[in-house]
């Protein structure tokens, strides 16, 4: 075995050995094996979340002389990082030992397997950002974490079908018509996402959520949680907890995220005197419902009855209109666990994939076990729903919270819940959405 020595400002890091699993370490010090390929990506605090400090790839191949390894990070998402940038890095671990960098090498099998594919930039997704890398990733393989379990999960959904069910002021799933209960599905599915709370990142990666203990994530990072835990839902074979997740087995055929151009609330803005609509990228989740014409479209930033309800949570709110999508103008691509298409004038193209390196596979985080989370207790089983007046994440607001529960593992924040007014809650989303 060999030592490794994290950076001073870590807070803690993800590791795994080639064939291992994924590993939490909240030691600066800690051992890896000799021999096999070792991953690890630290994060530091940055006030009220955490944020990655890179990844390092790497072999130990003897005892000897320390070593630093660096860790690797882009620092923009404007263009494709270069060579130089890849090189320089003020982060780096110590090994006590001889060691080989891989990341360099598989850098530069990445750039020139992607030559002549553009760089990411607006909606090109041909490349971007995966938080494993440490450089950018092919996007058109789909969003991988998708297929992935969602630690947690189950013991989540009772949970989110509760918080769901009591911003519309319903107190069971039979009480809702079919409108307001595609809202609920809506609802409950996207806070997956956003009732962690919503942060502009300095990185926007694309980032399973318990990789930062739920902090430092989007709308892209949301979607995915959301479309996650759909996943997991249609691939469980346990009996089902909830209605929500019976409903998801029986009506719904298949996940997949969305990334376009948005509308929200149809705003306008003014500028010279002229009006214009307050349109910006997005990324959303879509369910491919059985016998339905359209996509059940899940908003992940922010609880929206889309299909019918009136909340009771000050920070819910309706669509637009009942079932209208007009605050979703344009659909660029859509990306599944598996694959992804781009969407020209209405109709999809699926991606063309090449042949993937081994390490992508051979290196590929996995979720970690539930035991891991310090802290964590299993939420049991939600009161019966009642009207909430507002709900949010206590890492974002302080507030004397009728109701406080940790739905999922590797948090850093609760979720409360207001069911007499009391607390003080300013809305805790993106402010554009």
């Amino acid at each position: 075995m060999a030592s490794v020595t994290l950076p001073d400002a870590a807070a803690y890091a993800w590791w795994m050995s080639e064939g291992g699993d994924t590993t939490l370490v909240r030691t600066h010090r800690f051992q890896i094996p000799i021999g096999p390929r070792v991953k690890i990506t630290a994060f530091r605090p940055a006030g009220a979340k955490f944020v990655s400090m890179g990844t390092a790839i790497f072999r130990v191949v003897g005892r000897g002389r320390s070593a630093n390894v660096t860790l690797r990070w882009p620092t923009t998402v404007r263009n494709r990082v270069s060579a130089s940038d890849f090189r320089r890095s003020a982060r780096t671990l110590v090994v006590d030992a001889d060691v080989v960098d891989l990341a360099p090498g598989y850098h530069a099998e990445m750039q020139r397997l992607m030559a002549g594919r553009g760089s990411l930039s607006g909606m090109n997704k041909f490349w971007k950002i995966d938080w494993e890398w440490p450089f950018e990733t092919p996007g058109w393989i789909g969003l991988r974490e998708i297929s992935q379990p969602v630690p947690g999960c189950k013991a989540a959904l009772p949970w989110l079908q509760f918080h769901a069910l009591s911003c519309l002021g319903k107190r069971s799933p039979e009480a809702c018509t079919e409108g307001e209960w595609l809202s609920v599905v809506g609802i409950a599915i996207g806070g997956a996402g956003y009732l962690d709370g919503y942060d502009h990142e300095e990185v926007d990666d694309t980032t399973p959520l318990w990789s930062s203990h739920g902090t430092g994530n989007d709308c892209d990072d949301f979607a995915m949680a959301a479309a996650a835990v759909v996943n997991f839902v249609l691939l469980d074979t346990e009996p089902p907890t909830c209605a929500l997740e019976r409903w998801i087995r029986e009506h719904v055929e298949d996940v997949y995220v969305v990334s376009g151009m948005a509308w929200p609330r149809n705003a306008t803005v003014t500028t010279h005197g002229r009006a214009r609509k307050n349109t910006f990228a997005h990324m959303w989740c879509e369910l491919q419902v059985r016998g339905a014409a359209e996509p059940l479209v899940i908003e992940c930033t922010s609880a929206v009855a889309y299909y019918g309800g009136t909340p009771t949570a000050s920070n819910a709110r309706t669509g637009c209109a009942s079932g209208a999508m007009s605050e979703y103008l344009s659909r660029c691509y859509h990306w599944y666990g598996d694959r992804a298409y781009i969407i020209t004038g209405g109709c999809r193209e699926l991606l063309p994939v090449p042949a993937m390196p081994e390490w992508m596979t051979a290196l590929r985080y996995a979720p970690p076990s539930v035991s891991m989370a310090s802290g964590y207790v299993h939420p049991g089983t939600p009161p019966l729903p009642q009207p909430v007046t507002a709900f949010a994440n206590t890492r974002h607001h302080d507030s004397a919270a009728s109701l406080t529960r940790v739905l999922f593992p590797f948090r850093v924040g609760s979720v409360f819940w207001s069911f007499d007014g009391s607390a003080d809650i300013r809305e805790c989303l993106d402010g554009a959405y």
